[in-house]
């Protein structure tokens, strides 16, 4: 890659994960979320940040994720699995030229929204961090990597669940493994990472560790945990179509969309839907549909992939007859 102004910057996706807790030929990341693969929501998170480079370090052989992201972002393969610093690694060649910031996103972490991309990187621009770290207070931290911060407020180290001692564990702010470093700081850290661990991997948060005893200021910027949800199981994967549901009544609600009974109701990413329409229990509108404005569908309707229904339309359906 060339050389590039101190204004630039590069995302690098890791995606690289078996998911393996999924039970399923399909990788992960090509999993649906609101009608779209888990990748694809990554990919619109990442180009809010308006990278000059977009990778996606992924699996060998898996020509579902090379669809995904054909035309949007370049394939990078990781053909053993050595942990995320290792990941960071491979997409180095490509991208050591970068005047600028990497911003290192999770395949597997779907619902972090596209305007949290960008404030991490404004935050770490403004602050002069060498590093960013983006966390969450939550209830319940464990099996997280807990934050531990000095007096400063700046990161000191990240514990992973299993080493950390009794107190370190009461802290409820973690990590979420997604970050911001300054390039060429960032590729100097990683030749020095090791992986002297149980898992023989390399890790990036050895990577923030070694700034941090460089004396290099790493700062964090903390989010909702529903943003950082991970996907590494079915039961997850449920768990996360609820906030994008979520999300989706409450974008409709704020444009003067009525949704009666949003627990019943499926929508998929990508819709349209004029103000003083009202979407009646059990309707499904599916990505690329164009509803407009003043309509009552529902309930039981069903609006299909790419459908556009005109001004003032009613349309209600009704479910199967079991008797027949």
């Amino acid at each position: 890659m060339s050389k590039k102004n101190a204004s630039s910057c590069a995302c690098v996706i890791l995606a690289a994960g078996e998911g393996k807790r999924m039970k399923s030929s399909l990788p992960k990341i090509a999993h649906l979320l609101g009608g779209r693969p888990l990748l694809a929501h990554v990919l619109d998170a990442a180009a809010a940040a308006g990278p000059s480079a977009l990778l996606a370090v992924i699996p060998p052989r898996t020509p579902a994720l090379e669809e995904i992201l054909r035309g949007r972002a370049e394939a990078v393969i990781q053909d053993e699995k050595l942990g995320t610093g290792d990941a960071l690694r491979r997409a180095a060649p490509r991208l050591r030229g970068l005047e600028g910031e990497v911003v290192v996103l999770c395949g597997d972490v779907p619902l972090i929204r596209p305007e949290t991309v960008a404030g991490l990187l404004a935050l770490h621009r403004e602050r002069g961090w060498t590093a960013t770290v983006l966390g969450s207070v939550v209830d319940v931290p464990r099996g997280y990597g807990r934050i531990v911060r000095g007096e400063d407020g700046l990161v000191r180290k990240i514990v992973e669940d299993v080493e950390a001692d009794a107190a370190q564990k009461d802290i409820r702010e973690i990590n979420s493994g997604i970050y911001c470093f300054s390039s060429p700081a960032v590729w100097d850290v990683l030749e020095k990472i090791g992986n002297r661990n149980r898992q023989g991997e390399y890790y990036l948060t050895d990577a923030v560790h070694l700034l941090v005893n460089s004396g290099a200021p790493v700062g964090i910027m903390s989010v909702p945990a529903s943003e950082i949800l991970g996907v590494n199981s079915r039961r997850q994967l449920a768990e996360a179509e609820k906030v994008f549901q979520a999300r989706a009544c409450a974008r409709l609600w704020e444009n003067g969309v009525t949704v009666l009974c949003p627990e019943t109701v499926y929508l998929e990413a990508g819709i349209e839907v004029g103000p003083d329409t009202v979407l009646g229990p059990f309707a499904a509108v599916e990505t690329g549909a164009v509803i407009g404005r003043g309509c009552r569908l529902g309930p039981f309707v069903r609006v299909c992939a790419g459908e556009k229904i005109a001004d003032g339309a009613v349309r209600s359906g009704a479910p199967a007859n079991r008797g027949e």
